[in-house]
């Protein structure tokens, strides 16, 4: 139940982490 309960945690965590660098990223792009 743990290790299930810390890999949804892993990639809820994982999922904004990427989408915040993605905007990040986006927006540091010279266009």
């Amino acid at each position: 139940m743990a290790l299930l309960w810390g890999t949804k945690t892993y990639h809820h965590v994982s999922s904004r982490v990427s989408r915040r660098q993605l905007q990040t990223t986006a927006a540091n792009l010279p266009i």
